[in-house]
């Protein structure tokens, strides 16, 4: 048996635990579905989340769809290769989409079922679904390569999945860094152009089947090269050393090599072909020119903030793209691209602008420089540093983005360490310090979640916002997982709108830099974030009756803000007669014999399955109260997701729609339920079963959006009736009789003890041979439904062997009852 497994991730809502999501020792192929190349998403994505199981096809015919993005698969496939389609259908986005992989390769189908071969550019000969770009992932341990493939016209991209076995990364010894990883069949890098005469050595990292790393260090295990069969020997010669291979050129033009992994002179693993290249440098090349005549480079690279290890990658890895600088800053070009590194030519000295207005930034941008220096003109540098053991990188500035938002730099010649720090700016001489402008950093969230607001805080951009000079001048927002940077002068003012959210009577807001302190509402609760560096603390605000929450912003520590006590008890009443009001209030409604029995039900909508993201809202939420129709077309429609609602109903069933039309999203939706089930009324089910190890929730359905958009749902919920309240009439044996169900479950308790001691007598007598009867004769205790165990006739006792029918009712009932415990 193979395995295989396709990567993803849900982000929205809670976060998952980093350190329980991914646990990197999955077997086979891991895949990724995204709309669009983004290396650093992606393997966040890959990360930290946890795999969903799936079964790969024997063939494109038998092969299961899907049509999820951000979801982590994990498909088990016999044989050699296993299938999966991919349908676009139910996403806006146009094709052509992305296909990450690890642990094993993907590659499109064509029209006739056959895998394409990949040619040595990458690209394939595709009937129906061309490979327009293939590529590595680096840097990213949960991701190896990536695969960009052209939808077909029927929207379905059929995968061919396949392990790769080792992974064998070559290393150039001269700087300790990766210049090649071979994947599969295909090479992501390769080893640059040998001047002849001259020679490279060249060691490995290596990893088997089973993730673990083999050291080639010339003992068991030592490191081979030979020439690939039909390749011209002459052109490098090759010498093995044991832990590393020496290559040299002997003369010019190209040949192909392959790397082994020899265990005790056997080779265990033998990398597919590599080209190498020898080239002659000619006098040309080795002729200085005079003087001021030869441009001169610098390598630039642009960042929102300083992350030294993500830039790196960018340099170890990424091709640079030319750029000319200009004579003087109105001559120079302009670029907008982070993520991108530019090689910039100049003479004496080049200019280039960077026009930051298209980025939501916190008024700062980070410029990484290689071979040279770099100095705003017009900007102020606010900071600087080394990038640490970064071969391909020297220093980075921090540069405050002006009012225009162009940053432009002159780059020169010299040591990016030598750019002097500016002072912070003058104080206008009709402001003294203390009126200068203070920022605070804000984040509103529904309930405490530490880790998922560090999520936002190390992550997310900053949107700017200022504050006002007083209640009534504060601006009003509404959205949480958002950071806003307020700024203020002395204190500023932020009103936050709470009236969209269907919310327990509370916010908890989330604050660095500075602190926050509501001007007429309750502080309930305070706390620290941990170790999270984005943010300091937060504070849990009771939300006012007209639900707009004002903040005064200061500077200060968010943990000094007082939590106020408990509200008031008011003189006429004392504090018990106030517990016996709410207990009142709280309580469920008694309902009288015509409105029948009154049940509830637990729902959580969801726009995909994902079971650790659902379990943690049933977990951790607090219900939000809601009253079921008693038919679909007199059903409250609801529209928010991650919201656990508790559904009370009457009679047999109640109902409920959700209403699709405020999201993005045209697939399907997916319910999770407690207490009870759900079904849809009208809409076809796209996927339903248990939510496995969760306390909180019970199963899920997974329901296609009808065409009107909405969803009606049939709910069956567990009866609410207190003891002593009375039920439905119910049909006995002497007719229509009326049940107390405080007196039923004394009696269903009673009755329990006695089938417990019945069921240990079954026991016992199922081991001493008797209670079914001996010989094959039915006890006259047994169940009328109950057969002889060697019969192999009737169905009261089938799965149960050894019980009666009484026995076996008993261990049924109790399975159901843990079960919904």
């Amino acid at each position: 048996m193979a395995f295989l497994a396709i990567a993803g991730v849900a982000l929205s809502g809670t976060a998952v635990a980093q350190e329980d999501a991914y646990h990197g020792d999955t077997e086979g192929v891991e895949l990724l579905v995204e709309e669009d190349t983004d290396d650093e998403f992606a393997c966040v994505y890959a990360k930290y989340n946890n795999r969903t199981s799936l079964t790969g096809g024997a063939s494109v015919e038998d092969a299961p769809t899907v049509s999820d993005t951000h979801v982590v698969w994990n498909v088990t496939y016999s044989g050699d290769e296993g299938y999966v389609n991919f349908d676009a259908g139910s996403h806006t986005a146009d094709a052509p989409y992305v296909f990450y992989a690890a642990n094993g390769s993907v590659d499109a189908v064509d029209a006739n079922g056959s895998v394409d071969a990949v040619d040595a550019n990458g690209s394939v000969d595709a009937v129906d679904a061309e490979v327009l770009e293939r590529g590595g992932v680096p840097g990213c341990d949960a991701l190896d390569e990536y695969v960009k493939i052209e939808a077909p016209e029927d929207g379905v991209n059929s995968l061919v999945l396949t392990d790769v076995g080792y992974k064998f990364d070559i290393l150039n010894r001269s700087t300790g860094g990766v210049v090649a990883e071979a994947h599969g069949e295909r090479w992501y890098g390769n080893i640059s152009e040998i001047v002849q005469g001259e020679h490279v050595s060249l060691g490995a990292n290596v990893e088997d089947r089973g993730g673990n790393e083999i050291e080639p260090d010339g003992g068991n295990h030592s490191l081979g090269v030979e020439p690939a069969g039909g390749a011209d020997e002459n052109v490098v010669s090759l010498e093995e050393h044991g832990d590393y291979v020496r290559i040299t050129g002997e003369e010019e033009g190209t040949a192909e090599v392959l790397f082994q992994l020899l265990h005790n002179d056997s080779i265990e693993y033998e990398t597919p072909p590599m080209e190498v290249s020898v080239v002659q440098e000619t006098d040309e090349v080795r002729e200085e020119p005079n003087e001021g005549e030869t441009p001169e480079t610098v390598e630039l690279i642009a960042e929102k903030e300083v992350d030294n290890e993500h830039a790196c990658l960018h340099g170890d890895h990424d091709d640079r793209v030319p750029l000319t600088g200009g004579d003087s800053a109105g001559g120079a070009p302009t670029v907008e691209e982070d993520h991108v590194i530019w090689n910039v030519t100049h003479s004496d000295g080049g200019y280039v602008n960077f026009d930051a207005g298209g980025y939501n930034n916190d008024g700062q941008f980070v410029f990484y420089v290689a071979g040279g220096s770099a100095n705003p003109t017009e900007s102020r540098v606010i900071g600087k540093g080394d990038v640490g053991e970064c071969d391909s990188l020297d220093g980075y500035i921090e540069v405050e983005v002006p009012s225009d938002e162009v940053v432009t730099l002159e780059l020169t010649e010299g040591d990016i360490s030598s750019v002097p720090v500016d002072e912070p700016a003058p104080v206008e001489e009709n402001e003294t310090e203390e009126e200068k402008s203070e920022t605070v950093e804000l984040l509103a969230e529904k309930e405490v979640d530490n880790e998922h607001a560090c999520l936002h805080g190390d992550h997310d951009g900053r949107t700017p916002l200022a504050g006002g000079d007083s209640a009534d001048s504060a601006p009003t927002v509404e959205e949480d997982h958002v950071i806003w940077n307020v700024t203020h002068g002395d204190g500023g003012y932020v009103n936050f709108d709470a009236g969209g959210y269907n919310d327990d009577g509370q916010f908890v807001f989330y604050v660095a830099g500075g602190s926050a302190n509501p001007t007429s509402s309750r502080v309930i609760g305070k706390g620290d974030v941990g170790e999270c560096d984005s943010l300091d603390g937060y504070i849990e605000v009771e939300t006012p009756s007209d639900e707009v929450i004002t903040l005064e912003l200061t500077e200060g520590d968010i943990s000094s803000v007082p939590v106020d006590e408990p509200a008031p008890v008011e003189e006429n009443e004392t504090e018990e007669e106030k517990e016996n009001q709410t207990e009142e209030k709280q309580e469920p409604e008694v309902e009288t014999e015509e409105t029948g029995e009154r049940k509830a039900i637990e729902l959580l909508a969801e726009k995909e399955v994902n079971h650790e993201h659902a379990c943690l809202h049933g977990g951790y939420d607090d219900r939000v109260p809601l009253t079921g129709g008693d038919s679909a077309e007199d059903a409250p429609v609801i529209n928010e997701t991650h919201v656990t609602w508790n559904v009370t109903h009457h009679g047999e069933e109640g109902y409920v729609s959700f209403d699709t039309e405020p999201y993005d999203h045209n697939g399907s939706f997916v319910f999770y339920t407690a207490d009870g089930s759900a079904e849809p009324v009208g809409s076809d089910i796209a996927g339903n079963g248990n939510v496995g190890e969760c306390e909180s929730l019970e199963e899920y359905i997974k329901v296609e959006k009808p065409s009107d958009g909405v969803i009606s749902l049939q709910l069956v919920g567990e009866s609410l009736n207190a003891p002593g309240e009375e039920s439905e009439e119910t049909e006995g044996e002497g007719g229509t009789q009326k049940e107390s169900v405080g007196e039923s479950r004394e009696e269903h308790s009673e009755n329990e003890e006695v089938d417990e001691a019945n069921e240990e007598d079954e026991n016992e007598n199922a081991e001493s041979g008797t209670g079914n009867g001996e010989d094959g004769v039915m006890s006259e205790n047994s169940s009328a439904g109950t057969s002889d165990p060697e019969d192999g006739d009737g169905d009261s006792g089938e799965g149960l062997p050894g019980f009666t029918g009484l026995a076996a009712l008993v261990a049924l009932s109790v399975g159901v009852a843990l079960r919904r415990r």
